[in-house]
């Protein structure tokens, strides 16, 4: 049976033609497979990602390297019953994404395929990767808690958004597919979540972007016992110096000078463990108290020896209540650092914490934009594999 079918015009002519054909495969030959499915309405493209590998997380530089396999649904009658053999045309349309984010990556593309000939839904897949860029907020640092974002956005006019939306994967357990058990060197897996946006940009283009995040705990015992209980003792170290006689005030001024010269090599400790910040850390706090106390120290043992010259007595019980002061202050300001970071840390919820990555904003969720599968955070459950080291947290 004869079919006809509209063409595109020969070149130098302004007109469509009509053209006559003797089969299905001499019609499908002439569409135009090079646009997305839809002409009447964005083409909508299930995303979810297999998780190979996450480690590196960098603190100084920043960064974190991923290893990731995206999936990418969708439906295209175009191609329902499409003859088993016959080659997929060569310019059929397919999601085209990039990484916003990436610093040096690697990207393989896999071909399309059928997932359903029947009803035409295709399948694409897309391995990414290598090495991502990822700001941290450090001011809760060493208990912080951080979201390593890989930021995946349409590349091209065809992806646009009046194009293509992106949808996470309806199958929460499989958007984000953990391979590899979860675990991470420095860092402990809290969970993922997927979510798809729109941004506007400067010149008025919509452009569709998906993003996998990765909730990832900072594992504290190194920076504890390296850093934190170093100071601890060397405060201690230097409320002994008042096992010293009040008039031995040369010796308290020595150990007290060696305790100051001691807490300052802290300073470039902490130094190379973090990026210039224009704010003070917890750790810094604690660098910045410990100084402090040993230099109110020295100022107590200066003015308890002049006392002492004229009133014996009231040089004693300055020196206790100085003792004491020193003593209930340094501890109360440790409680204030650390103990409202690990109440957060132990009852960490993304979406009490981060509410504006999980709220819906006309900013990145226009009103016509489609919203069936609301952003969902995704608890890691540990396994054996995940502490495989033997790394306490």
């Amino acid at each position: 049976m004869r079919k006809t079918a509209r063409v595109a015009p020969e070149e130098g002519s302004g007109t469509i033609g009509l053209q006559e054909f003797d089969d299905d495969d001499d019609l499908l030959d002439v569409k135009d497979f090079s646009n997305p499915p839809s002409s009447t309405s964005p083409t909508e493209v299930l995303i979810s990602f297999g998780c190979s590998y996450l480690d590196k997380i960098d603190t100084t530089a920043s960064t974190a390297y991923v290893y990731v396999y995206i999936n990418l649904e969708w439906n295209d009658q175009r191609l329902a019953k499409w003859p088993k053999g016959k080659a997929l045309p060569e310019d059929l349309w397919k999601p085209v994404l990039e990484a916003s984010n990436a610093v040096d990556t690697e990207t393989k593309e896999y071909d399309v395929r059928f997932k359903d000939r029947e009803h035409g839904t295709m399948v694409h897949g897309i391995q990414f990767k290598g090495t991502i860029s990822n700001p941290m907020n450090l001011k809760e640092f060493p208990f912080d808690v951080d979201c390593v974002l890989l930021n995946l956005v349409g590349f091209g006019m065809k992806c646009f958004a009046n194009r293509m939306t992106l949808v996470p994967h309806p199958d929460k357990k499989r958007r984000a597919l953990i391979e590899w058990g979860g675990y991470v060197s420095e860092w402990q897996l809290l969970g993922t979540h997927v979510r798809s946006s729109v941004f506007v940009t400067g010149a008025k283009d919509r452009i569709v972007q998906a993003e996998l995040g990765f909730w990832v705990q900072r594992k504290t015992g190194y920076y504890l016992y390296k850093v934190v209980f170093m100071l601890w003792f060397i405060v201690i170290l230097a409320l002994s110096t008042y096992s010293l006689e009040i008039e031995d005030l040369p010796n308290r001024l020595n150990q007290m000078i060696t305790m100051f010269l001691t807490a300052s090599a802290m300073l470039f400790v902490v130094d190379g463990l973090l990026p210039k910040t224009d704010f003070l850390t917890r750790i810094d706090k604690l660098i910045f108290c410990t100084m402090l106390v040993l230099v109110l120290l020295t100022g107590g043992f200066v003015t308890t020896e002049y006392v002492s010259s004229t009133d014996v007595k009231a040089a004693n019980l300055i020196d206790s209540v100085m003792w004491m002061a020193m003593i209930s202050l340094y501890g109360l300001f440790n409680m204030y650092l650390f103990l409202g970071p690990v109440i957060r840390r132990c009852r960490f919820d993304p979406h009490k914490d981060q509410p504006d990555l999980f709220k819906s904003s006309p900013q990145y969720q226009p009103s016509w934009w489609p919203n069936t599968f609301p952003v969902e955070y995704v608890p890691h459950v540990p396994s054996k594999s995940d502490n495989i080291m033997g790394i306490g947290s």
